[in-house]
């Protein structure tokens, strides 16, 4: 961690990744966690494959807080020095040659201005601390990025997919969020250029060219419920498994939204396959 960090932020969607694990799975992924924050480097054994890929996720995470904490660090540091410019200029303009019984008064003066100083730093800095954490999501600049190009950079590859497949404006732009919020959520957007971001949204659609019947936020608990039996039509899927899936992902979160809706993005079948691998990876290991 960065020199005199010493706290981190424990996500609650978190949740869903340890109760995969047993307890002394969980156990162990907490330490590890810990001894990782704490710069000691640790490892898994060869044979914790699970514990490994659970915890490369979940680091990957701090890595990227660490990243925006050392940027707000920068940021201070460079608004402490232009407070320390300020308020020296501000001291120079005074009497330059004060007499001598002056320059006692002007002397706590000065100590009186530095410390009101600090403490408006502060809380500006404070303020400014808060707006950086929460206006500067790497993430979510760049699914703003990456739908503002597709949708004003490439109108005529656009108008060509809206053609192709039937699509008015509104249905290409659904396409499109679809698209890049899934991408980003599963860090599946490292393109090598612009030129590649769209052609891999054009195979994408290929692939995936069904509009949803609504957007994943606004389902009700029955609209989650026959997606997820659409999706799984077809498949060996016990009903005790899909009930399982489905009760964990309508669970109500503090928002007072379904667990599936405070995604970024959400594929059900996406989502229900990683349950069946995870489920079967759990078996073969009790």
């Amino acid at each position: 961690m960065a020199e005199n960090k010493n706290t981190f932020v424990f996500y609650a969607e978190w949740k869903q990744d340890f109760e995969f694990l047993t307890d002394a799975e969980a156990g162990k992924l907490i330490k590890h966690l810990l001894q990782y924050v704490n710069d000691e480097n640790p490892e898994f054994e060869n044979e914790d494959r699970l514990l490994q890929f659970a915890a490369q996720k979940l680091k990957n995470v701090l890595k990227k807080d660490l990243k925006k904490y050392e940027e707000v660090c920068k940021k201070r540091s460079e608004a402490g020095k232009k407070g320390g410019v300020t308020s020296g200029k501000s001291r120079a303009s005074k009497q330059e040659k004060p007499n001598e019984a002056n320059a006692s008064i002007s002397k706590q003066n000065e100590r009186d201005n530095e410390y009101d100083n600090e403490y408006d730093n502060d809380i500006l800095l404070e303020k400014e601390s808060k707006d950086v954490v929460e206006e500067t999501d790497p993430d979510l600049q760049k699914i703003s990025d990456f739908k503002n190009f597709l949708k004003t950079q490439k109108p005529i590859q656009m108008d060509r997919l809206k053609m192709a497949h039937n699509f008015s404006d509104d249905q290409m732009n659904l396409k499109i969020d679809e698209f890049v919020e899934k991408k980003v959520s599963w860090s599946d957007d490292n393109w090598l250029s612009e030129g590649d971001l769209s052609k891999n949204f054009e195979f994408w659609l290929a692939k995936n060219p069904k509009l949803p019947f609504t957007g994943f936020t606004k389902w009700t608990k029955e609209d989650f419920f026959k997606d997820v039996q659409t999706v799984s039509n077809g498949q060996q899927i016990s009903k005790e498994t899909l009930q399982e899936f489905f009760d964990h992902y309508r669970e109500p979160t503090p928002t007072g939204e379904m667990l599936f809706q405070s995604m970024k993005a959400w594929d059900t079948r996406s989502r229900l396959k990683k349950w069946l691998n995870n489920k079967k990876n759990y078996a073969t290991r009790t």
